[in-house]
């Protein structure tokens, strides 16, 4: 029994890794034309509201050599939470040396 239940969560562990680099995909390709890339902070998890139910999503930091003006940042940020299942969008605006 246990053996199954192990199995079932590495099954569900790889599908979630799949969905996040194809999701990671289609968001460097939306930011792309602005000059920045997108990676996820860490293995945290968010709770944002999606429809009428609560969403877990990573978490996703756009960074680049050139920050856009702030209307392009939210633009962004909304074209990303339409098109993606991310609820939240945070922007490095220093990089540690």
């Amino acid at each position: 029994m246990w053996g199954i239940v192990y199995l079932k969560q590495k099954i569900i562990s790889l599908k979630e890794r799949y969905n996040d680099k194809r999701t990671l995909g289609k968001i460097n390709e939306i930011v792309k034309s602005s000059g920045l890339k997108a990676r996820y902070v860490g293995h945290f998890r968010s709770v944002g509201v999606t429809g009428d139910a609560r969403a877990y999503s990573r978490i996703v930091c756009l960074y680049g050599e050139r920050m856009p003006q702030h209307v392009i940042l939210e633009e962004l940020s909304r074209k990303i939470s339409n098109e993606t299942p991310v609820t939240r969008v945070v922007v490095e605006i220093a990089r540690k040396i």
